[in-house]
């Protein structure tokens, strides 16, 4: 009798250590899917983020190409616009000759109020007309040097002009007949350098 019982448990005892295998192993493969699918998740994960990236590059890149670019740099091209512009300003209609008079009845100070009155629109046209972006640049911490370059280019221009039409006589009068063909110069000159493409 005792034998007996003594076989069925060990019987028993051999059941259950099997049981207990099994139950490990069936353990071990679950463990094995679950590392399985984390490491499917992270791969997933990874080519996500990968895809991202690769969006975001395409999207700085259609960006960069469909924005226009800011007008930020001065090239001969803007000086060659620019001398264009308010030579354009200047000659239609005949502005210098008819500045050129008027000018004589101008003093100085009123000369000197059109020349700023002239930086003042050239600034209007190229900075507040929302046309075309320009990305200012300063000049003395307080001009912009955009506009700057156009005036002094305008100046020239005029200067170049009333030479060629003979109509520079003395200093003072050169001055007063600059700063009445400023106005129509400037304006010739800014709306010549907003046209076309940014460098």
């Amino acid at each position: 009798m005792k034998r007996k019982s003594i076989h069925r448990k060990l019987d028993e005892i051999l059941k259950l250590e099997k049981l207990q295998v099994k139950l490990e192993k069936q353990f071990k493969e679950i463990e094995q899917e679950q590392v399985k699918e984390e490491q499917e998740l992270k791969s997933l994960e990874r080519r996500e983020i990968k895809d991202l990236k690769d969006i975001e590059t395409l999207e700085k890149e259609i960006r960069a190409k469909v924005t226009k670019k800011p007008l930020g740099k001065i090239t001969y091209k803007d000086l060659g616009k620019a001398t264009i512009g308010a030579f354009i300003g200047l000659v239609s209609h005949f502005t210098i000759l008819e500045g050129a008079e008027i000018a004589e009845a101008f003093s100085t100070t009123k000369a000197t109020s059109f020349l700023i009155l002239s930086y003042i629109v050239g600034m209007i046209i190229l900075y507040y007309t929302g046309f075309r972006k320009v990305k200012t640049k300063k000049f003395l911490a307080i001009l912009p040097l955009r506009l700057t370059f156009i005036y002094i280019v305008t100046l020239g221009v005029i200067t170049a002009t009333l030479a060629a039409f003979s109509l520079i006589h003395d200093p003072t009068l050169w001055y007063k007949q600059v700063a009445a063909a400023s106005l129509p110069a400037i304006i010739g000159a800014c709306a010549a350098d907003l046209i076309g493409e940014a460098e």
